[in-house]
């Protein structure tokens, strides 16, 4: 990724597990990005979309790191995303979000 842009082949990363995730995986590969997902379930939807699949739990620092370090922008598609997560990824990519939209 290049400044604030996102090209085809760059790496949409997509954190959570709910009925969004799918919509953003196909909207992200309209686009021709590559799409990784973070998610607890491995039999998840979005699990069984994404390029790349990163399963773990919130509090596993050790796969966030990963996750975030194999995404060019991430984002969360669920309120129930911790913002404690969210501040943490943003330490290895960029989250334009950033942590609480939901005030």
């Amino acid at each position: 990724m290049t400044g604030n842009v996102l090209y085809p082949g760059d790496t949409l990363g997509i954190i959570g597990n709910s009925s969004n995730g799918p919509l953003l995986v196909n909207a992200a590969r309209r686009v021709g990005l590559n799409v990784a997902a973070y998610t607890s379930e491995t039999n998840s939807e979005i699990a069984s979309l994404a390029d790349a699949v990163f399963t773990g739990a919130f509090d596993n620092k050790q796969r966030l790191q990963a996750f975030a370090e194999n995404c060019d922008v991430a984002t969360y598609e669920s309120e129930h995303v911790p913002s404690e997560v969210i501040s943490f990824i943003a330490q290895f990519t960029k989250v334009p979000q950033g942590p609480t939209p939901w005030r």
